[in-house]
């Protein structure tokens, strides 16, 4: 059979198409490669990001804001805590917070190189490039994929026995009443 007549059998695999290749001249011993062993990935701990990076910045920001905000993959929305419950970020509080965050990291750079009123050219770079809408979307992007930062919708409101109320989260079984705390996860409130 000449290459341009064949019709594939069934369903077409590898195999099949080595078969194929080798009855026309293909020589698979050219192709053959030596395993390698691959070593494992060293442990999450082990691994640092570089200093001031995009990825430095962005869990430095997951670090600081772990408490405080909660970003929800599947919806692509952003959760913040108000001191009693999870509420949708409506008002774009977590882009505000980096915001923040990033003005301060820019103004500690040029703080720290102050000498005689003459700024560092590569402070001012720095920070510059801090305040850039692209590097804020970008660090944004990388913080929303932070462990410490995700959440599924499913992990709110999972015990049918804590009542949340402005007074505190209520154990329905006990009727203790305990503080709000956003490892419990209530993103409702009575």
């Amino acid at each position: 059979t000449a290459w341009g007549g064949f019709i594939p059998n069934g369903t077409v695999g590898w195999g099949w198409i080595a078969d194929q290749a080798q009855e026309h001249g293909f020589n698979a011993a050219a192709y053959e490669f030596t395993a390698i062993e691959v070593p494992e990935s060293a442990p999450r701990t082990e691994i640092a990001a570089i200093d001031n990076s995009d990825q430095d910045i962005a869990i430095r920001f997951a670090k600081r804001h772990a408490s405080l905000l909660r970003h929800i993959p599947q919806s692509r929305k952003w959760r913040y805590w108000d001191g009693t419950c999870w509420l949708p970020d409506e008002i774009l509080r977590a882009p505000d917070q980096l915001k923040v965050f990033l003005r301060g990291l820019g103004d500690i750079a040029l703080r720290g190189t102050l000498d005689n009123r003459v700024k560092d050219a590569a402070a001012q770079a720095y920070a510059r490039r801090l305040s850039s809408a692209k590097i804020a979307r970008e660090i944004m992007q990388l913080a929303a994929s932070d462990a410490r930062l995700t959440a599924t919708s499913d992990q709110f409101d999972q015990d049918p026995w804590a009542l949340n109320t402005k007074s505190g989260i209520v154990d329905l079984r006990s009727g203790e009443l305990r503080a709000h705390d956003p490892s419990g996860m209530m993103s409702k409130i009575a």
